[in-house]
């Protein structure tokens, strides 16, 4: 499905990230489910850094370019000389469909913060 039909912003410069909301509520769901508490964005969590590891990386898998540059003609007919598979970031046989989706992991580090007392 398509989550930001009006299209998004990727800075690296940003501090925070905040979820779509169709991706929000799923979210939410699980980390229930993991912590056994709600979740709510403003909240600070007792979590200890052994629960925080546990928690899973999020793939992102963003729609590569496939009609310029190292997709020509791989995966059409064979030829071409890249191989998305030794390629970093790309998606390769993780999605046979999609080969050159860029795949971004957001490992828990990312998206909780944790504190020693």
């Amino acid at each position: 499905t398509e989550l930001n039909a009006k299209g998004i912003i990727v800075d690296s410069g940003t501090t925070s990230t905040k979820w779509n909301h169709h991706l929000h509520k799923e979210f939410a769901e699980h980390f229930e489910t993991l912590t056994g508490m709600e979740y709510d964005h403003g909240s600070a969590y007792n979590l200890t850094e052994a629960q925080i590891k546990a928690f899973p990386t999020i793939l992102f898998q963003i729609k590569g370019d496939t009609t310029h540059g190292l997709y020509d003609g791989v995966g059409k007919n064979g030829a071409g000389s890249a191989d998305p598979n030794n390629i970093a970031g790309l998606a390769g046989d993780l999605d046979p469909d999609h080969p050159f989706d860029v795949i971004v992991a957001f490992p828990p580090s990312h998206y909780m913060e944790y504190y020693e007392d």
